[in-house]
């Protein structure tokens, strides 16, 4: 363009003849004046701010420069044509086609700013709507970072407005577990994440996995990553495919295994329960072969839950094939390897919560835990739950229960040192025992016996001296122990006059041992008087004063009041011995626990 030309055009657009100068412009727009074509197409681009646009017969000028290799003069080109069917929208549906046909060839920068215009202009195009989709779609793999997190910033926000409309392109989307860039990476997975969450249905979420076994592990990583976040958000997506699921931990790579395991634990933190028909019938019919896997999902949601999670599914087992219990003491047995004390308390509760509906199939599965699972600290838990009771008032449960407690003592005699204790406080009074004897009556080995013997003396819990393998009372001893030693004894009969009731009757054994005449002996029992009538038999040789190693023995009777408990519980007995010695008030407090059944 020349100085001339130049001027010519500027008085135009000093005197207000923008269109003039325009049209002048735009004849001056061909390959004969391609030097100066950029200064051209600026000034064109000024002049349509001022106001005029072009004809279309003038847009057609500037339509061959739209891809040029220049990349300034495709630049203006490109803002020109923009601009113009920006401001003219009756023309945008004529001329958006040869925009989206020509973006691979733009230049990077222009190419951000096409993109940008099509984003913009999508709400007023309803008639172009799949074609730019179309076009931004395929923008996800463009080499412009700027352009993939734009095109998915749309999408995404388009996904709230219209869900099933973007669930159409789900395939074209699947572009996005290729993307390598960090950001754009976060951003589509979450993208299809929302899409997943909004639109799926069982039927899709099941195809989705069936995917899994034929890809790449980038592909596969992706893919189960995406299920895991929608099995926390979708849990009635994950019930019915959760076999889809478990059937992926037996997949020939390792690496797949191990992530679908992780997601299954992720999800169950979430909804513990969304795979528990899916673990008994792999159970049931070893649908799975990596069981491991399984027991390793089991514990991690029993350390997670806690006890009622355990309970739950002690109660699913089936006692004809008691799978579901051989698998749960595979459980026990890895949670014991690592957290003892928790199991512990796994056990404690247990036997508890057993000892208020102790059936056959309760009895038979606590005994098979504890057979499959012959550790000190487990039998010694459920042994001191069981042996808490003093009775439970139903003779077939009591039976159940004493069964237990012959059964543990047989594994490990050693548990029955706590009955040493009371056995050796009573005899020692009557004289010295040999330490054999203890071991013989208690099937106990000797050793044992001396060293638990050792510990009681030496913390003070019986006033004893211990030499030449026998125990004898320390007459010299400062010690004071309790004044009476406490005896007691449950017996539970058929009622004679009537089979579907009890005879229940508690005997007491008091022995003073206190060397010194004991007087006004009160005794007194406290009772769940809801419960129970508690009447104390008459006794001819009943006396309130006992002098040093006088027994006295009292019986009580109890009657049941009411119908069988619908709601088991373990109810206390409090029994108050109040006496004078050596002219002081003593007062001894003993405790018995009760089950209710």
């Amino acid at each position: 363009m020349s100085e001339i030309d130049l001027t010519e055009i500027k008085k135009m657009m000093e005197q207000g003849e923008f269109q003039h100068a325009l049209n002048k412009l735009v004849a001056l727009v061909n390959d004969d004046n391609y030097n100066d074509l950029p200064q051209i197409l600026e000034g064109i681009m000024e002049l349509q701010k001022r106001g005029p646009l072009l004809r279309n017969d003038q847009l057609e000028k500037i339509k061959p420069y739209i891809a040029d290799f220049d990349d300034a003069i495709q630049d203006y080109a490109v803002r020109i044509y923009t601009y113009r069917i920006t401001h003219e929208m009756h023309s945008v549906y004529n001329e958006i086609n040869l925009l989206t046909s020509k973006i691979d060839q733009f230049e990077l920068g222009i190419k951000e700013r096409v993109f940008s215009f099509l984003i913009s202009t999508y709400n007023k195009l309803a008639d172009e709507e799949k074609n730019i989709i179309g076009t931004l779609i395929n923008g996800l793999i463009d080499e412009s970072w700027n352009v993939r997190m734009e095109v998915i910033q749309f999408l995404d926000e388009l996904l709230v407005l219209k869900p099933h409309f973007i669930k159409q392109y789900e395939d074209n989307l699947k572009v996005l577990y290729k993307e390598q860039d960090v950001d754009v990476k976060k951003e589509g997975l979450d993208l299809l994440l929302r899409l997943y969450i909004k639109t799926y249905s069982p039927e899709d979420l099941e195809n989705l996995i069936r995917e899994i076994p034929d890809k790449e592990w980038p592909m596969q990583e992706k893919l189960i990553f995406l299920i895991g976040k929608l099995g926390i958000h979708r849990k009635d997506l994950i019930i019915p495919n959760a076999m889809n699921l478990l059937y992926l931990l037996d997949d020939d790579d390792f690496l797949v295994r191990e992530a679908i395991a992780d997601i299954i634990q992720e999800i169950l933190v979430h909804h513990k329960e969304s795979f528990d028909d899916a673990f008994l019938r792999v159970i049931e019919y070893d649908d799975v072969d990596n069981m491991d896997f399984i027991e390793e999902l089991l514990k991690s949601s029993i350390i997670k839950n806690g006890f009622e999670r355990f309970y739950y599914l002690f109660t699913l087992n089936n006692p004809e094939s008691n799978k579901i219990i051989r698998t749960l003491n595979n459980v026990v047995k890895k949670i014991n390897l690592s957290n003892p004390s928790f199991i512990n308390t796994l056990i404690s509760k247990l036997t508890k919560r057993v000892l208020k509906n102790l059936t056959e199939e309760n009895y038979s599965k606590l005994k098979l835990i504890l057979k499959m699972n012959p550790h000190e600290n487990i039998f010694l838990e459920c042994y001191q739950v069981l042996n808490e009771i003093d009775f439970i008032n139903n003779p077939e449960t009591e039976q159940r229960r004493r069964l237990l407690l012959e059964y543990l003592l047989e594994l490990k005699p050693e548990l029955s040192l706590s009955r040493v204790k009371k056995w050796v406080e009573a005899k020692i009074l009557d004289g010295p025992i040999n330490i054999n004897d203890i071991s013989n009556k208690f099937n106990i080995k000797e050793q044992k016996i001396r060293s638990y013997i050792e510990r009681l003396i030496e913390n003070e819990e019986i006033n004893a001296i211990l030499s030449n393998n026998v125990i004898a009372l320390n007459e010299e001893s400062t010690f004071e122990g309790e004044d009476l030693l406490f005896l007691k004894k449950w017996d539970i009969s058929k009622n004679k006059s009537d089979s579907e009731k009890h005879d229940i009757q508690l005997y007491i054994h008091i022995r003073n041992i206190s060397g010194a005449i004991i007087n006004d002996l009160d005794i007194n029992i406290e009772y769940p008087s809801d419960t129970f009538k508690v009447s104390l038999k008459e006794q001819s040789e009943r006396t309130n004063n006992l002098t040093p190693n006088q027994n006295l023995i009292l019986t009580y009777k109890f009657e049941k009041k009411g119908e069988k408990n619908l709601n088991p519980e373990i109810s206390n007995i409090k029994i108050v011995f109040d006496y004078q010695k050596e002219g002081k008030p003593r007062m001894i407090e003993k405790y018995l626990d009760v089950l209710l059944v």
